[in-house]
């Protein structure tokens, strides 16, 4: 597997969520200009898109990050400080980057759930606080791309080519070059085969970085709309009228079923008319997450590189954080199923999607922690701090 982006798939996904989110933001800010106007959805739909595709320009970073320090196997975060061929000034530009743009996906990952889960009576009364946190989201992604910036024109740092790739000449001095002198062809064998185990590593991570964050991404969505399927119905007035799965049916069908005061309420009012939820795919979305968890394993499975089922099951017995890794990553996937069938079947039932919404997000969460141990420190260690 040729890298196919050098050095990394960092470099291109950066470029998509601040274009979007500064345009977005900006229609937003602007919007009392065009308030009716269709111009202000799209402003919105930039914002949605941008704040998704924060989560794999982080994860893809956080790789990225890992292979500008170029130290090779550090048993340790401490080693690896020690041994990161990067200056005092790139450690500072580094770090502030990497805190600015983490803050920023942080805020933008609630922005995400909260807005896509809340009523429409909720966003409207939210909205100035909607904005403040999306403005300092915005400007903390101003701040740590200026540092980002700094760090490769500045100081040269991450601009070398990868290891591996495929060679579009032989050194001179090289013995396949003088094999193939004699045999008049070009031999690659020697080269490609030196490198093929260091470029499979390093394509097979940054693709399982993105996937990992695009399982983030998804995942916020998704958690945003099954939240949104358990908002109350409303009238046109806005005022909520059912609190339960009965009162939701019994009312949208014009039956009995929901109690006196509310009953009295649609009578009296002539110009209250009762407005039905919202279709949300919810259950559409848990299974496009699940998905791409599948192809995240697949990946991380490459990275983890056993040459049969027997090594795998070894790493996994012998190595803590590994093991917590790969259980997290099921967990994923099967709380992903779970939510999947729970939103088609009983999308209106609190308890059961609340719960299992609260198992995904600590199942993101710890894995999120696992992959930054084996990342920065190493596979063996505790799992709630670094060696």
């Amino acid at each position: 597997m040729p890298q196919l982006i050098n050095p990394n798939l960092h470099v291109i996904l950066i470029h998509y969520p601040i274009a979007l989110l500064f345009i977005g933001t900006a229609i937003e800010v602007l919007a009392f200009m065009w308030r009716r106007s269709s111009f202000r959805a799209a402003g919105r739909w930039m914002i949605l898109i941008g704040a998704l595709a924060t989560m794999p320009a982080i994860t893809t970073g956080m790789y990225a990050a890992r292979q500008a320090m170029a130290a090779e196997d550090a048993a340790s975060w401490s080693d690896l400080k020690s041994q990161a061929h990067l200056s005092a000034e790139q450690w500072d530009q580094l770090s502030w980057h990497i805190r600015f743009n983490s803050i920023a996906a942080g805020l933008l990952a609630l922005l995400v759930v909260i807005w896509l889960g809340s009523s429409d009576r909720f966003r409207h009364k939210a909205h100035p606080i909607f904005l403040i946190v999306l403005l300092a989201a915005v400007g903390l992604i101003a701040a740590g791309a200026w540092r980002g910036g700094e760090l490769v024109y500045a100081h040269s740092t991450g601009v070398g080519i990868v290891k591996g790739g495929w060679p579009t000449s032989m050194p001179e001095s090289s013995p396949a070059t003088t094999r193939a002198a004699a045999g008049g062809q070009w031999a690659f064998d020697a080269l490609n085969a030196a490198n093929t185990q260091a470029q499979r590593f390093d394509a097979a991570l940054d693709i399982h970085a993105m996937l990992a964050g695009w399982v983030i991404a998804f995942a916020l969505v998704t958690l945003g709309l099954s939240l949104r399927a358990l908002s109350p119905l409303t009238t046109e007035k806005g005022e909520d009228l059912a609190t339960s799965d009965d009162d939701i049916v019994n009312a949208i069908a014009g039956r009995s079923g929901m109690n006196e005061k509310k009953a009295l309420a649609v009578q009296e009012n002539a110009d209250v008319e009762l407005q039905p939820l919202p279709h949300v795919p919810a259950a559409r979305f848990w299974l496009l997450t699940a998905l791409l968890v599948v192809g995240a394993v697949l990946f991380g499975w490459m990275v983890a590189g056993p040459g049969s089922m027997q090594d795998a099951v070894n790493i996994f017995q012998s190595e803590l954080r590994p093991k917590a890794h790969i259980i997290a990553g099921v967990s994923l996937l099967v709380l992903s199923l779970i939510l999947a069938l729970v939103t088609r079947f009983a999308r209106h039932n609190k308890f059961l999607v609340g719960c299992f919404a609260i198992l995904l997000t600590l199942a993101l969460a710890a894995q999120v922690w696992f992959g930054w141990l084996l990342l920065f420190d190493a596979s063996k260690g505790s799992l709630t701090h670094f060696n």
